[in-house]
C-alpha cells in the first residue's frame, strides 16, 4: 500500500530516468524578466509578456506551441538574452495569460499585431514554434504592418496539421465522428480533466506520453519532467479548443506571400508535425532555408545545441 501511493505521487522521477538519456544539459528553470506586461486586446484575449535583454537591443518576440508556456524557450532564452531585447509572450489560457476569449489563429494573428504595435517594436524578428509558429505564418499573410525583419518558424504546419501527425489516417478518420465530439466534451468538463493530467503528472502517465510524442529518447530526464510539468498546467479546455482551431487552419495558397527572411526547422523525427510539413513551407516561402534537426517536436529542448547554433548562424546573416 505504503510503496503504491508513493508511485501515485512519486512515480514521474523513477519513470523519467528509464526513458531518458544521460546526455548533460542545464535543467530548464524560469529566467526572471525586466518588466512584465498584461495587454488586453481587442478581441477579448488578455496576453502576458515578459521583456528581457538590453532595453536598445533589436526586438525578437518568441511564441511557444500549444499546450506549454513562455518557459520553453529556456535554452534559447539563455542564449539571446545579452543580444536581444527578448519579448516572450504567453498565448492565450497558457502561462500566466487567462483563458481566452477567442484562439482562432486569425484572432492571435491579430493580437500579434497589437502587441508589436503597443510595445513599438518595429522591425522585430518573430520566432514560433509550432501553433506559435502557425500564428507568425498568419499574421505575414494578414498584415503588413508592423513588417517583421524576419521570421524563424519551428515545426509548424501550413495547414491542418492532423494531417501529418503519427497515424493521420487513422486520426483523420476518427477526427469527425470521434475526436472532435470529444474535444468538446473536455471543454464542457475541464475539472475532470485537470484532476486526471495532474494526477498522470504526479504517477508518470504522462512522463510517457510526452517521451513518446515529443521526443526521441535522447532528451534528459529534468527536461522531460519539466516539459509534462508545463502541460499539467495548462487547462484541458484551451488544449482542447487549441486543437480544435488548428484543424481550421490553411495557408498553403498563400505562403508566396511571406517575403521576409525565413528560417524553417523540421524535426528528423518529429511525429506532431513530420519534416516534410516543414520541407513544403521552406519550398513555397521564396527567401527561406531550411534546417532538419535531430530529434522530435520538442527539439529546441533535446537537440538545443544545434537549434541555437542554426538560429545564431540565421540571426548572423540578417546583419551581413
Amino acid at each position: 500500500m505504503v510503496a503504491a501511493a508513493l508511485f501515485v505521487a512519486f512515480g514521474r522521477y523513477p519513470l523519467s530516468m528509464l526513458v531518458s538519456s544521460r546526455r548533460k544539459y542545464p535543467p530548464p528553470i524560469k529566467i526572471p524578466p525586466r518588466s512584465s506586461h498584461s495587454l488586453r486586446c481587442p478581441s477579448g484575449n488578455t496576453i502576458y509578456v515578459e521583456i528581457d535583454g538590453p532595453i536598445d537591443a533589436h526586438p525578437l518576440v518568441l511564441i511557444h506551441g500549444l499546450n506549454s508556456s513562455r518557459l520553453q524557450w529556456f535554452y534559447q532564452h539563455s542564449l539571446l538574452r545579452d543580444s536581444y531585447r527578448l519579448i516572450l509572450i504567453d498565448l492565450p489560457g497558457h502561462g500566466l495569460s487567462p483563458l481566452p476569449a477567442d484562439l482562432s489563429l486569425p484572432t492571435l494573428a491579430a493580437d500579434l499585431q497589437y502587441i508589436l504595435l503597443q510595445l513599438q517594436l518595429k522591425n522585430a524578428i518573430l520566432y514560433g514554434h509550432s501553433i506559435g509558429a502557425m500564428v507568425i505564418e498568419q499574421y505575414c499573410v494578414n498584415y503588413n504592418v508592423p513588417k517583421p525583419k524576419a521570421i524563424i518558424l519551428q515545426q509548424a504546419s501550413y495547414t491542418d496539421p492532423l494531417r501529418f501527425v503519427q497515424f493521420a489516417p487513422l486520426i483523420k478518420l476518427i477526427q469527425k465522428p470521434i475526436l472532435e465530439p470529444f474535444l468538446k466534451f473536455v471543454k464542457r468538463h475541464p475539472g475532470i480533466f485537470a484532476a486526471i493530467r495532474w494526477f498522470n503528472y504526479l504517477n508518470g502517465l504522462s512522463i510517457l506520453f510526452h517521451r513518446y510524442w515529443f521526443f526521441t529518447g535522447n532528451q534528459s530526464a529534468a527536461q522531460l519532467r519539466f516539459i509534462s510539468r508545463l502541460a499539467a498546467t495548462c487547462p484541458p479546455q484551451v488544449v482542447a479548443e487549441g486543437i480544435l482551431k488548428v484543424a481550421e487552419f490553411d495557408i498553403s495558397k498563400d505562403l508566396l506571400k511571406i517575403s521576409v527572411p525565413c528560417l524553417v526547422f523540421a524535426g528528423s523525427a518529429d511525429r506532431i508535425v513530420k519534416p516534410c510539413t516543414g520541407k513544403y513551407v521552406a519550398m513555397h516561402i521564396p527567401n527561406s532555408r531550411l534546417v532538419i534537426l535531430k530529434g522530435g517536436h520538442l527539439a529546441l529542448i533535446e537537440n538545443p545545441q544545434d537549434t541555437n547554433t542554426a538560429v545564431t548562424t540565421f540571426l548572423n546573416s540578417l546583419d551581413g
